[in-house]
């Protein structure tokens, strides 16, 4: 829990709705274990599974390292400084059995706002923020402003509204009503924006960026009509009038309306 890439993080929600959402997510955070699911469970090969105790339940994880434990409690600190709620968590956990392991207790912070650091950050943690917004428009700015984009999941009842945030959010992913199905789908590319990278895998942009694209020109004609430079532009050029009336001529004649096009013709001429 915490160290999935795609991983939730900040949970926007109307502030008229962060009182329920608090109250509906709290026991349940508070109640999540950490531990070890192969010492600690019969699904393991640790010493309760070869005696056959099944008494004890793991939800959480180690994590990868406990490196960056410093840096994640202050930033928590930082956030209760400026307002935030800590609720439940905020702290590395000692767990009894295993005093080496690397646990940070599942966390929940409420009344976060978008600038503080860790709204700003990667948390990349157990760490559960609440943001409450006032209006839709408030949330995809709130969504849209900070240095990452690599996933997003919209809720909601109104199919049409969802799938309106769905294309202002700047970002790789975006599931409607769900959460990470998108990587399921090996169709689909994933990859993100921002300083969550650059490229994709899956899909056909997938196998596109392992590519190298060579870009090829020649003449529809070989041998026949070939590319020359037109007197009038060629170096030493003898009048610069003339010479910068033909190039701005071309460009019309290339791209203009119908009628610079015509216009284009007579100063080809």
């Amino acid at each position: 829990m915490g160290q999935n890439c795609i991983g939730i993080e900040r949970f926007l929600i109307p502030d008229s709705m962060q009182d329920d959402l608090v109250q509906a997510v709290k026991p349940r955070i508070a109640a999540l274990r950490c531990g070890s699911t192969l010492d600690d469970t019969s699904m393991g090969h640790g010493a309760k599974a070869q005696q056959g105790k099944n008494g004890d339940h793991v939800d959480c994880g180690a994590m990868i390292t406990d490196a960056r434990f410093d840096a994640l409690e202050e930033l928590i600190a930082d956030a209760v400084a400026h307002g935030a709620r800590l609720v439940v968590g905020g702290k590395r956990y000692n767990h009894p059995r295993w005093p080496h392991g690397h646990y940070f207790s599942p966390t929940l912070l409420t009344h976060v706002t978008p600038t503080m650091r860790i709204a700003q950050e990667e948390v990349f943690g157990p760490v559960f923020l609440v943001m409450p917004y006032r209006t839709v428009d408030d949330a995809v700015a709130i969504a849209n402003g900070t240095p990452f984009g690599l996933g997003a999941s919209v809720f909601g009842r109104d199919y049409k509204e969802c799938q309106h945030v769905a294309s202002q959010l700047t970002c790789g992913m975006v599931n409607i009503n769900d959460f990470g199905i998108s990587y399921l789908n090996q169709g689909l590319p994933f990859g993100g924006c921002k300083h969550s990278g650059y490229g994709r895998f899956g899909g056909p942009e997938g196998l596109l960026g392992l590519t190298a694209p060579k870009a090829i020109t020649e003449d529809v004609w070989f041998g026949v009509v070939q590319t020359s430079i037109p007197p009038v532009v060629d170096y030493p050029v003898r009048d610069t009038q003339r010479s910068w009336t033909f190039l701005h001529s071309l460009v019309r004649l290339a791209f203009g309306s119908l009628v610079q096009r015509i216009h284009a013709i007579r100063g080809l001429l």
